[in-house]
């Protein structure tokens, strides 16, 4: 957008870097804040696990362990590929093509979610992804996640994009 707009930005500069910050740490609290019961619910079954050396007795704690595992992937490759990415997201054609290339995996994805058979529904999404997902399958999605590190695409699209298109594509994602 501000390529478009004429805008020009110094990727180096501190002020672009605490504006990126900022806005990443605001939608983060306002998520916080939308989700807090979840979260807290969340995360005193993971402290509880800690302390009882069980990582999944009870089903919130496991539900907290799988979103840890989930976030691995990401964290540690946009870590060491910083400044790469970085150029990446100063390149309007690079955005364009991967915002495409989002839109066609969301696309495919949607088309997927359609054709699949529904099964007996739970109620509860928690409950469902912790009765369906596996630990290697919630390391997969985190590895899909690494996409979203590429400027233009969206978690929602990694991770809807794995489900429907891996085997077995089990959990539906809520996207929001």
């Amino acid at each position: 957008m501000p390529a478009l707009l004429g805008w020009t930005f110094d990727q180096d500069a501190n002020h672009f870097l605490t504006f990126l910050v900022a806005t990443h740490f605001a939608t983060a609290a306002v998520l916080f804040m939308l989700y807090q019961n979840d979260w807290a619910r969340i995360i005193r079954s993971t402290v509880r696990s800690i302390r009882r050396g069980k990582l999944a007795e009870e089903p919130d704690a496991k539900l907290g362990w799988l979103l840890a595992v989930g976030t691995i992937p990401a964290g540690a490759l946009g870590f060491l590929f910083q400044k790469q990415l970085q150029q990446l997201f100063a390149s309007p054609s690079s955005v364009a093509l991967f915002l495409t290339l989002n839109g066609l995996l969301l696309y495919v994805a949607e088309l997927l979610r359609a054709s699949a058979k529904t099964g007996t529904a739970i109620r509860d999404a928690d409950q469902r992804i912790v009765a369906e997902l596996s630990w290697c399958q919630s390391a997969r999605i985190g590895a899909m996640q690494v996409l979203a590190l590429l400027p233009g695409f969206s978690r929602t699209g990694s991770t809807r994009g794995f489900l429907h298109i891996a085997p077995k594509p089990s959990i539906p994602v809520l996207s929001g």
